[in-house]
This record gives structure tokens, sequence and C-alpha cells, in this order.
């Protein structure tokens, strides 16, 4: 059995590996006997499926097992109760007015439970160390900041080049050119979520922000994702396990959808945030760790290939070595409940673009 990291088996560092992997096996005893999480199993997709038609017309999902997360530590777990308590902390603010949040790392858990409602079987339970502090960036990437991009290097993106993207029509999803960042198929402004932007696309902005900043930014990693989604949090969702409270810390499919959209014949929040598509970032109550928009508004790009999780890549992981799609994660304007949950998980072919999938960044301290 090989273990995907720099770690060797032996001496210390097998030893250190050894106890992370003894941690995440008691974090999850109370998550198998329902001490944490009562109730019986609900809403399994099968796999290979989709448990709703949601999905800006992505990669379906393969499988995997079960679980749940605690976060900073164990510094947070009240922040599942149900109030999201929002915690001050260091950042910094770059040339471009991106806002960045500093998180420390610690130990959590990756994944839902098996009674978690709209649970798909690629979010097996495992437990994480992240032992690098870094920064995430407190919204998704802004109109407004690419359009810096493209003036100072007049980039065109996939999108451009292409002829169009995919956007959704009626229940359904099919490609419209004339569709791109500039011109995403709603009313859009320099401070809406820039969308319609591939995984490559979104690597070569990364590129010239780190030639122009001399920093280190890049898309998060799954693990760093989750985290910060999390924010401290064992519940479904950062603010609890209602997903009819979501309007107030997300844009989802709800009633404002609804109505734009008569044809949305998928479930939808049975609340209304007044959207029907994009909102300006930052327009909601942010996550614990004073992050916006980590659910629904747009999905977002990852670092990693998507693939089953490895529970002997518990440190700092990384992902697959290769694939054919790249993790997105935390839902989009137009995600009923199943898809606006902190573990759920879904791909895309790099080169894919929709006006619901955009990215946010990252930056790590040695």
């Amino acid at each position: 059995m090989t273990i995907r990291t720099k770690f060797s088996k032996t001496g210390l560092t097998g030893f250190f590996l050894s106890i992370v992997k003894l941690s995440s096996l008691l974090w999850c005893l109370p998550l198998f006997t329902g001490a944490v999480y009562p109730g019986s199993a609900l809403g399994l997709g099968t796999a290979g499926t989709l448990p709703e038609p949601g999905n800006s017309g992505h990669l379906t999902l393969a499988s995997g097992t079960a679980a749940r997360a605690p976060a900073e530590g164990a510094r947070a777990t009240e922040f599942g109760k149900g109030a999201a308590q929002r915690v001050k902390r260091p950042g910094f603010t770059n040339s471009l007015g991106m806002e960045f949040v500093r998180l420390d790392g610690g130990d959590f858990i990756m994944g839902s439970p098996t009674n978690e409602k709209g649970r798909d079987k690629d979010e097996a339970l495992h437990g994480v160390a992240l032992t690098r502090r870094f920064f995430i960036q407190t919204t998704e990437v802004t109109v407004g900041q690419w359009r810096r991009f493209v003036k100072d290097t007049g980039f065109r993106t996939d999108a451009e080049k292409q002829g169009g993207v995919y956007i959704r029509q009626g229940s359904g999803w099919n490609k419209k050119g004339g569709i791109n960042w500039e011109t995403p198929g709603f009313p859009s402004s320099d401070n809406h979520p820039v969308t319609c932007i591939s995984w490559d696309d979104a690597v070569e902005f990364i590129r010239w922000l780190n030639r122009r900043e001399k920093k280190r930014y890049a898309l998060p990693t799954e693990a760093h994702w989750e985290y910060a989604a999390r924010a401290g949090t064992r519940t479904a969702r950062f603010w609890g396990e209602d997903a009819g409270s979501a309007c107030e810390y997300a844009n989802v499919h709800d009633a404002s959808a609804k109505r734009g959209n008569s044809a949305a014949n998928w479930p939808a929040h049975a609340c209304d945030d007044g959207f029907v598509k994009a909102a300006p970032v930052g327009s909601f109550k942010p996550n614990p760790f004073g992050l916006h928009d980590m659910m629904g508004n747009v999905w977002e790009w990852c670092r990693d290939w998507y693939g089953g999780y490895d529970r002997f890549d518990s440190v700092d992981p990384r992902g697959p070595t290769g694939g054919t799609g790249r993790i997105i994660r935390g839902g989009g304007w137009d995600g009923g409940p199943a898809n606006i949950r902190s573990a759920l998980r879904e791909r895309a072919w790099p080169v894919r673009q929709s006006n619901d999938l955009g990215f946010r960044l990252v930056t790590e301290e040695d």
C-alpha cells in the first residue's frame, strides 16, 4: 500500500501519519453511532447520477462512502448549532482590491454522514491535516478584477475563442453564442462574480497576478475549500442543517429563481433571496471565517483533479495526479438544497465554461 504524500511510512513522519489516522477514526466514532447526527439516512444519490438536475451540465459524479466535519482544531464546533458567528481575522488586500483572510490550518474531517439529506456516495468520511497557514479570498473573483487582467494582457477566454458557453434554458443546459464574461446572459456589474471562465482561463489569470504581485496565488485545493467553507461547523451548511434558511447566507435556487424560470422543475429552497441569477459578491452574510458566497452564487473551480478520496493522502492533500475533470465546489445560483452543502463535490472538464461557474484564490505561506 502506497502513501501518496512526500512522507514515508517509517520513522517520525510515519508515526505522525498514524496519529492523524487514529485521530480521524476517533472523530468519526460519534458519526457512525449517530451521537452527533441522529435520524435516518435520507436522499442518497445513485452512483453516476445527480440527485437533481440543477448542475449546469457538468460531468456526473462517481462513488465513495460516508461522513461529516469539525474544523480549526477543536475550537469552533459550536458554530454548527445554527447561528454563524463571525470571528475577526488578520488578512490583506492586494493591488486589485481582492481581500484575503488568514486561516491557520489544522485537523478536520471532510465528507458527509450517511444521514445527510442529498448526500452523494463520493463524500467519504476521512481526516485531513492542513499543516500550512493560508490566505483565502473573501469573495469570488469579480468581473472588475478580471477586466483589469484583460486590459493589461489582451487575454481572450476559451468562451470568446469558441463562440459561446453553456447557459440554463428551461430545465436544461445548451451552448449559446455571444455569451462570455462580459455578457453572461444576465445583468452584470464589475462587482458581480466573473463567470464563463474555464479552469485554463483561471490559471492564466493567476500567472498574470503572480507576476504582478510577486506572490504565489493559486486555486484552492479541495481540502482548502471545504475547510474554509465549513468554518468550524459540523452541519450540512455553515449556518446549520436547515436548507430553508439559505437565503440569508447564499444566492440559491429559490422562489425568485422559479419566478424567473417557470420551466425550472428541480427542488427549490423554501425562501426568497431576491435574485434570479448571479448576485454581486458579498450580498449575503459571511460564514464564521468572514467568507462570502462559499455556498451558492457561482460554482468555484478548485486545483485538484476529481477522484475518490484517498484515506492515505491525509496531510495537505492535493488529489489525484491526473484525470479528466477538475473539482468544482459550492453550488451556484441555480442550486437546489442537495447542491448547497459543504460536502458536495462536482467535476467539470477544464475547458468547461458556464454562466454559473467562477473561482476564488488562495495563497499559502511557507
